[in-house]
């Protein structure tokens, strides 16, 4: 169970307000610092929050990686992009290991709902592969690491239902950036809808996952 204790509530505290400030006024914005720090100070709170709460220390540096993840997507970059892409696979590996080794407890779910879950992430990605063109090199170990963490999670969450909906959000979240970044870069009409909901749906999976994980 998660600690609420006076350390991680100011850290939730703080990652809640920043994530706030980020997706209603940051987001859609030109790139900047105070951008950049808004985000990453969201889930870099979230670090401290896992860590004071109890949560296992694999969490806590899945955590970090997003943390660095997140503040290299915030720069808008081809190059950034690899490096986020690169912290995410790490974060990913890391919560592999964290349901793997600390939470599995074995996959109960129907398997129509197993292969179902499965589908929708891969078919959202065979969707964009031809898209790609020159990430596809980095998309590979991406979305692996990504289809190996849904199928753990599964195996990790019986009784713990908070855990494989933070799961579920985050996969979604990746699923609408792929969309995002191969079809409608350019089209700032969607983005401006889509953009909070991508950031919620990750950011709601962190918090999820720490909580129903801890314990």
């Amino acid at each position: 169970m998660f600690e609420y204790t006076p350390l991680a509530d100011a850290a939730l505290a703080i990652s809640v307000v920043s994530s706030l400030l980020y997706v209603v006024y940051y987001q859609l914005r030109a790139v900047t610092i105070q951008r950049a720090l808004t985000k990453t100070v969201a889930t870099g709170s979230l670090v401290v929050a896992a860590w004071a709460g109890g949560v296992s220390l694999l969490y806590v540096g899945a955590l970090i990686f997003a943390v660095v993840g997140d503040y290299m997507k915030s720069l808008r970059t081809e190059r950034s992009l690899g490096f986020a892409i690169a912290a995410t696979v790490g974060m990913q590996v890391l919560l592999c290991f964290w349901f793997a080794q600390v939470l599995w407890i074995g996959i109960e779910a129907p398997l129509v709902a197993v292969v179902g879950i499965l589908g929708i992430f891969g078919g959202g990605f065979v969707l964009i592969w031809p898209r790609l063109g020159a990430r596809k090199s980095m998309m590979v170990p991406f979305a692996v690491t990504s289809i190996v963490m849904l199928t753990l999670g599964l195996g990790a969450s019986p009784g713990r239902p908070e855990l494989i909906l933070g799961v579920i959000f985050y996969l979604l979240s990746l699923i609408l950036i792929g969309f995002e970044l191969v079809f409608f870069s350019d089209r700032y009409s969607f983005l401006r809808i889509s953009g909070p909901i991508v950031w919620m749906l990750y950011y709601s999976g962190l918090i999820l996952m720490m909580i129903g994980g801890a314990g």
